[in-house]
């Protein structure tokens, strides 16, 4: 598993290059319908674009195909808690708030694995499709409906990177350009006067201070599960 894609943009980035991301996964089942379907054929296949800003913090959108990612509504089963209407189908394609639908071992014996289903309908599942082409199928690696060579999970990753010099060469410039246009989207009239309007990766940033700070709240379910994964490989737990 090659982890968070937003990583990999984010050390783009860090580069002064633009990067545009799409991901797939072989080695498991789907879990993402697509649009109109009762049963799934992709992974939640997420896309990742950064944009760096000189002297400035990046623009960094990362984000699954799926209206919800997969580890969040892992995050919903191990609470013990449903998930919001409209993200998940059961095995029969019926609408479901129950986060168990779409995790093998959480089904009741007969029931068929469910399945999450695709932002924005047909634009998710599109955009899904793509990812799985260009990050695999084009390529010869392991699509979601073929096994791996090795009986690992395994990512393919396609990506391209940009030199903002060859489209913009004065570096100030640029950042005025990007700032300006910045500072017009957030200075949009917010729904919710508690809620400033932001751009891609300003949230993230935010949890990242706020994690540092006060550390990674963890349900007792999520807790147990590192616990006996740590005990599997000979780590003691009980240190922890």
């Amino acid at each position: 598993h090659i982890g968070r894609i937003g990583h990999y943009a984010e050390a783009a980035a860090a580069q002064g290059l633009i990067s545009l991301f799409w991901v797939n996964v072989a080695g498991r089942p789907p879990i993402v319908a697509p649009h109109g379907a009762r049963e799934a054929r992709f992974g939640t296949n997420p896309h990742a674009i950064g944009i760096p800003v000189p002297g400035a913090e990046p623009i960094i959108l990362d984000f699954a195909t799926s209206r919800m990612a997969h580890g969040k509504a892992r995050v919903a089963l191990n609470k013990g808690v449903a998930v919001p209407p409209g993200f998940i189908i059961d095995g029969e394609g019926r609408p479901t708030t129950e986060p168990r639908h779409v995790f093998p071992h959480a089904l009741t014996q007969g029931e068929a694995l469910g399945a999450l289903l695709p932002f924005g309908d047909h634009k998710g599942a599109g955009l899904s499709l793509i990812a799985e082409l260009l990050s695999a199928g084009l390529m010869g690696a392991a699509r979601i409906d073929q096994k791996p060579a090795k009986s690992w999970i395994i990512n393919s990753l396609f990506g391209i990177l940009i030199d903002p010099a060859r489209l913009e060469p004065d570096e100030a410039l640029r950042r005025e350009r990007i700032e300006s246009y910045l500072a017009f989207v957030r200075a949009a009239k917010p729904q919710d006067e508690s809620q400033p309007v932001l751009t891609p990766g300003e949230s993230e940033r935010a949890t990242r201070i706020a994690r540092a700070r006060d550390g990674i709240p963890l349900d007792d379910e999520t807790w147990s599960q590192i616990r006996a994964a740590a005990a599997a490989h000979g780590i003691d737990a009980e240190r922890y």
